[in-house]
């Protein structure tokens, strides 16, 4: 028989049944395997994130080492009448923006940046590519919620309790107890204003911040300013779930904590804190960050 009329021999092939089970076997390790993908991603940028919050406290040091020990303030309020040195008289022009505490440290990120000429239209160019740009896990350009074009917000915020104790400005949110020798809000309140006392504080020196391994400094926050009011006292203070309606100052909640960014899913507190003494740490607990930062929490 010649090799022309063998018989075709027939290669075997895959079943529409065959097809159909493996692309169910591969449909559920992708099921399985995204998941942990998501939480190995979500790992990565808290790690990052705590990486960033070190740079910054760097920068802090880096900062009191060419300013005599001092560290910077929230906010500094441009204005006519204070400060009165005239070797900076360009920080009491009216027409300038106020200075806040990122802007003082932008320096050592970028050299040739300095802070008092930071065009307000420029902003996140001039931030991008440096830690004090954000955290990774927010998106900075939605981010930001403030009509002002110097103040935004990258999802840091700088907390102003230096001197807070367990027994002492535990009440009202920064004012000064009844009988208490200083007029400056919680005695060491650190944004400044003008004269007339509105926003009254003062530059503290890096040493001046107690209890260094204790007291947070920068943390997640939905504001650039970490403000945390006392939830009142008694047996059963509770903070209400918030963090859930629109980024930026809060003038109604009881705190500034992104409280959920690094949580496996929603409603699981996790957030990073950066301490006076350069660690960093991840707190699950509202009320360790009221602890952290106000060094009290009634109840």
């Amino acid at each position: 028989m010649s090799r022309l009329s063998q018989p075709r021999q027939r290669h075997a092939g895959f079943t529409l049944v065959e097809l159909l089970v493996v692309i169910g076997i591969i449909a559920v390790l992708i099921g399985v395997l995204l998941p942990a993908l998501s939480r190995a991603r979500a790992q990565a940028n808290t790690v990052k994130c705590m990486t960033q919050l070190r740079e910054i406290g760097n920068a802090l040091s880096l900062y009191a080492n060419d300013n005599k020990g001092f560290w910077p303030i929230v906010r500094f309020e441009t204005n006519l009448g204070f400060p009165q040195d005239p070797a900076i008289i360009q920080f009491r022009s009216p027409g300038l923006p106020n200075i806040y505490w990122y802007q003082f440290l932008l320096k050592y990120f970028k050299p040739k940046q300095e802070f008092i000429y930071i065009p307000g239209g420029a902003r996140l160019l001039d931030f991008k590519d440096t830690p004090l740009y954000g955290c990774p896990v927010v998106d900075a350009e939605q981010f930001i919620a403030s009509a002002n074009l110097q103040e935004f917000n990258t999802g840091y915020g700088m907390g102003p309790y230096a001197m807070y104790t367990p027994n002492k400005y535990i009440g009202a949110n920064s004012g000064p107890v009844a009988g208490a020798p200083s007029t400056f809000k919680g005695s060491h309140w650190a944004m400044i204003s003008d004269a007339s006392g509105q926003l009254n504080g003062r530059w503290l020196k890096q040493v001046q911040w107690t209890q260094a391994q204790e007291r947070g400094i920068i943390a997640d926050s939905r504001s650039w300013f970490l403000e945390i009011r006392s939830p009142g006292t008694g047996p059963n203070v509770t903070i209400p779930e918030q963090n859930m309606g629109p980024i930026g100052y809060d003038s109604a909640a009881l705190d500034q904590f992104d409280r959920y960014r690094h949580g496996k899913r929603k409603g699981r507190v996790a957030f990073n804190v950066l301490f006076c003494d350069g660690h960093v740490a991840t707190l699950q607990d509202i009320k360790q960050g009221y602890i952290a930062f106000r060094r009290h929490f009634p109840g």
